[in-house]
């Protein structure tokens, strides 16, 4: 509405003035009648332009404090959606089961609920260097203990109230002849979209370890575009240009689902 009035106002101020050029009364020696006309028709142009200038910006302000509002209401509702951790072991293999599941408490559905290949981060420990891979092996744990690799489940629904298909990975952490289990690092990477079609990222903030140090990571929900995790930066990034293999948005992303495929 602001728009259309302000493109209407914009018009009628060029016709006055078009209209003053037509008449004749932009002379010197033009008509006291017409320049009296011709002025009053520019100036009530020009004082419906302000109005509509005026109504234009306060429309501006209101639609972007309602978006505002609206995104501050998502991100409400996003941290009502818990990422549950559950750990495992057999000893006998010297294997940890590292399991991941989406909590839904959100009062309303999850949609396109999707897993992607998990990071792993083996810190440097016992005269190994750092580690980091993006885990294509790990698996979807679905109804009646059924399973599908990560790359090829189809994204699901999970109702206010339920807990999605979990994501686990099998690590190695007490390999023969070691004494203690290994330390190792676990990010899942996930979404979901909500009721409004608000697209939703569990993404990592601090900082990102190297050989000499460790992560000091932590996980949220927020609010990314269709192209996440391909596409994305901060410590989520940081995390994918240091994987050895696939990572998504790098060149052996392709390959690897295909592979899969």
């Amino acid at each position: 509405m602001g728009k259309s009035a302000l493109g209407l106002s914009l018009v009628a101020v060029l016709l006055a003035i078009a209209a003053l050029f037509y008449k004749g009364t932009i002379r010197i020696d033009g008509a006291v009648s017409g320049w009296v006309s011709g002025v009053g028709s520019l100036a009530s142009a020009l004082v419906a332009l302000g109005i509509a200038l005026y109504t234009y910006s306060k429309d501006r302000r209101e639609r972007r404090e309602e978006l505002k509002e609206a995104r501050a209401r998502a991100l409400r509702r996003a941290k009502r959606v818990a990422m549950r951790p559950a750990i495992g072991f057999r000893v006998d293999l010297g294997v940890t089961y590292v399991t991941y599941s989406i909590d839904n408490r959100s009062g309303s559905p999850l949609y396109e609920v999707r897993w992607y290949p998990p990071v792993v981060v083996w810190p440097a420990q016992t005269g190994r260097r750092r580690d980091v891979f993006c885990d294509t092996g790990a698996v979807i744990l679905g109804r009646g203990n059924s399973t599908s690799n990560v790359l090829t489940t189809e994204p699901h629904v999970v109702e206010n109230g339920d807990e999605s298909h979990g994501i686990r990975t099998e690590l190695v952490t007490q390999p023969k002849g070691m004494g203690n289990h290994l330390r190792y690092h676990f990010y899942p990477v996930a979404a979901f979209e909500d009721d409004d079609g608000n697209r939703f990222g569990w993404t990592v903030h601090g900082t990102v370890g190297s050989d000499g140090r460790d992560d000091q990571l932590s996980g949220r929900w927020e609010l990314v575009d269709d192209e996440w995790p391909h596409k994305c930066g901060g410590p989520l990034r940081e995390l994918f240009n240091q994987v050895k293999g696939w990572a998504p948005g790098a060149e052996e992303e392709e390959a690897a689902e295909e592979g899969q495929g």
